[in-house]
C-alpha cells in the first residue's frame, strides 16, 4: 500500500500540536469518488480555530486543512462528469485535505478553467467565496454605499476589497496593520486603520472618518471588538460575522476576551437602531445550497477571466513548514493567501514558473 506524508492535529494547543506524519494511502475506490494527486493546500483562520478547539465536533487525532487543488489520477465507475488529468479544486466543508493525496466523492471538485492555476484557484475558493457571499448576497452592497473591511490585508479582507470595487461608487474603508496600509491604498481603500491595543481608540479613529457610519461592516473579530464595531452602523446598516479572531492572542485562546461574549449585541437595541447582524458560514453553505455554491464560483471564474478580481498569494510554504504558515496568519503578517505544497519539489516548480 502506498505511503503518503499528511498533517495532523495531534491534540489542541499550540503550534507543536501539529507534526507531518505518514500514513498509508488506501487507493480503493467508491463508485462516487475520485483520487486527487495534490499540488497546493489553502491556509485559513479556520485551520487555527481547529487547532486551539474551538471548532465543533472534532475527534484527535485528526488530518487538518479545508481546501487543495490538484489533479485526478482515478476516478470511480459512476463518475461522468470528471476525468483522469483533470485540474479541480477540492473543498468538502470538512477537515482532512492537506495530504499528498485524497479519495473524495466527485461533488466536491470544481473543474478548474484552463486560464487559472492550481495555486490561484485557492485563493478562489473559501476566501473570495465568503467574501462575495458576506459582502454581495448577505450584505446586499449596493451602489454609492460605504463598506468597512475588518483585517483587510489578509485573504478574504483583500477578496472582499476587489469584490466591493465592482459595486459602482462605493467607498471602501479598512481596519489592518500599519505595514499594510500602503497596499491597500493602491488598492483602492479610501481610509485605512489600525486596530489599537484598545479597541475604543480604532473605533474612535473611524468614526472621525465616517461620523455618519457605515452602511456595511464586514466583521473578522467576534466577541467584545463586534459590538463596538457595531456602534459606527448607520441607520438600516448591516454587519456581517465571519469570524472569530479577536479570540486568538500568540497562538493561544484569550480567555478574557471569549468570557465577554455576553456583552453581545442586544435585540431590542437592533429593533430601535434599525441596524442589523447576520453571520455566515461557508461550510454550512455548501452542505445546505450546493447549487448557490457552485453559481458563486462559476461567478467568480468570470470575474477573474475579465480580470476584475486578481488573486494574491502572499507565501508558499512546505508541508514540513506548516507551523511557519499558521505563525505567519497568526501574527497578520501575510499579504493574501498562505498557500502549502506537499514538498520542496512542487515549491521549486512554484519558484521556477
Amino acid at each position: 500500500m502506498e505511503e503518503i506524508q499528511c498533517i495532523c492535529l495531534k491534540s489542541f494547543g499550540g503550534l507543536s500540536s501539529i507534526q507531518v506524519e505518514t500514513r498509508e494511502f488506501n487507493a480503493l475506490l467508491a463508485d462516487d469518488e475520485v483520487i486527487v494527486r495534490v499540488e497546493a493546500c489553502g491556509v485559513n483562520f479556520a485551520d487555527i480555530y481547529t487547532r486551539l478547539g474551538l471548532m465543533p465536533d472534532i475527534s484527535l487525532p485528526t488530518v487538518i486543512g479545508l481546501e487543495a487543488s490538484g489533479v485526478i489520477e482515478a476516478v470511480g465507475p459512476r463518475v461522468l462528469d470528471l476525468k483522469v488529468g483533470d485540474r479541480v479544486l477540492i473543498h468538502t466543508g470538512n477537515h482532512g485535505l492537506f495530504q499528498e493525496k485524497l479519495k473524495v466523492q466527485s461533488r466536491f471538485c470544481t473543474v478548474l478553467p484552463p486560464d487559472i492555476g492550481l495555486q490561484e484557484a485557492l485563493v478562489l475558493c473559501i476566501n473570495y467565496l465568503t467574501a462575495y457571499f458576506s459582502l454581495l448576497k448577505v450584505g446586499n452592497l449596493r451602489e454609492g454605499e460605504s463598506v468597512l473591511i475588518t483585517s483587510a490585508g489578509g485573504g478574504v479582507g483583500i477578496a472582499a476589497v476587489q469584490l466591493a470595487r465592482t459595486v459602482k461608487n462605493v467607498n471602501i474603508a479598512g481596519i489592518s496593520s500599519i505595514h499594510k496600509h500602503d497596499f491597500l491604498k493602491e488598492m483602492g481603500v479610501k481610509q485605512c486603520v489600525s486596530a489599537s491595543q484598545d479597541f475604543n481608540e480604532t473605533v474612535n479613529a473611524l468614526n472621525a472618518i465616517k461620523p455618519n457610519g457605515f452602511d456595511l461592516i464586514l466583521d473578522t473579530y467576534g466577541g467584545e471588538a463586534s459590538s463596538m464595531l457595531h456602534r459606527l452602523l448607520k441607520p438600516l446598516g448591516r454587519r456581517i460575522i465571519i469570524g472569530a479572531s479577536s479570540f486568538i492572542i500568540n497562538n493561544s485562546i484569550d480567555k478574557d476576551a471569549l468570557a465577554k461574549t455576553s456583552g453581545s449585541i442586544q435585540i431590542i437595541q437592533l429593533i430601535m437602531e434599525n441596524t442589523g447582524v447576520h453571520g455566515f458560514n461557508l461550510t454550512t453553505l455548501l452542505d445546505k445550497s450546493p447549487s448557490e455554491y457552485k453559481k458563486a464560483m462559476d461567478f467568480l471564474f468570470n470575474l477573474y477571466k475579465q480580470q476584475k478580481i486578481v488573486p494574491i498569494i502572499d507565501n508558499v510554504f512546505t508541508f514540513n513548514e506548516v507551523t511557519e504558515a499558521q505563525k505567519r496568519l497568526t501574527d497578520r503578517q501575510n499579504i493574501g493567501k498562505i498557500i502549502l505544497v506537499p514538498n520542496k519539489l512542487q515549491l521549486a516548480k512554484i519558484i521556477n514558473i
